[in-house]
């Protein structure tokens, strides 16, 4: 039953789109995985298992050497969305952080990203401090003045970096999205 299942899945990311060897969507894993299969790839990693739902899996990692919470979200059963999530708890280290995981992301998916800042042109912080500057950028993050986003696209994927604050600290997400139908 397993090796049907295994190729069931193989099958189903072969009709979905052109794979190249060695080219994950996520981590070690294709759109269209089911979870069972997913699980067992991740437990090739040093990552560990939080927990799971109908519709997701949780696993506690790292991306570019920063610890995040690692989910799999699955649309009638398959794989369609990867997501790491980051809260630092040291504050001071977030923008550190966020550029290891934009400079991590660049070395896999290349530079044809877009980079928007998103400056809340009404805040007065952000006419006065610089957000290309690590310390004024996390004060205009912690301030909702300025939400730094990279996008990247591949034939089979969107891939969103954003630095953002969520309940008054700075926090990382990359959301991985599948272009398959």
């Amino acid at each position: 039953m397993k090796t049907i299942t295994i190729l069931l899945a193989a099958l189903a990311v072969l009709a979905a789109g052109t794979v190249r060897a060695g080219e994950f969507d996520f981590r070690r894993t294709y759109w269209g995985m089911f979870k069972e299969d997913v699980r067992e790839a991740e437990a090739e990693t040093e990552s560990e298992p939080f927990g799971y739902t109908e519709t997701t899996l949780s696993f506690q990692g790292e991306i570019a050497g920063v610890r995040a919470w690692i989910l799999y979200l699955f649309r009638d059963g398959g794989l369609d969305r990867g997501v790491y999530s980051i809260e630092p708890v040291d504050q001071e280290t977030v923008v550190e952080a966020y550029r290891a995981v934009r400079s991590h992301l660049l070395d896999l998916h290349g530079d044809g990203a877009e980079e928007e800042m998103n400056l809340d042109e009404e805040s007065e912080l952000a006419g006065i401090l610089d957000p290309y500057n690590p310390d004024e950028l996390l004060r205009l993050v912690l301030a909702r003045a300025a939400a730094p986003m990279t996008t990247w696209y591949t034939d089979r994927s969107e891939i969103y970096l954003r630095l953002f604050e969520k309940d008054g600290r700075a926090a990382i997400q990359v959301d991985y999205l599948s272009r398959l139908e």
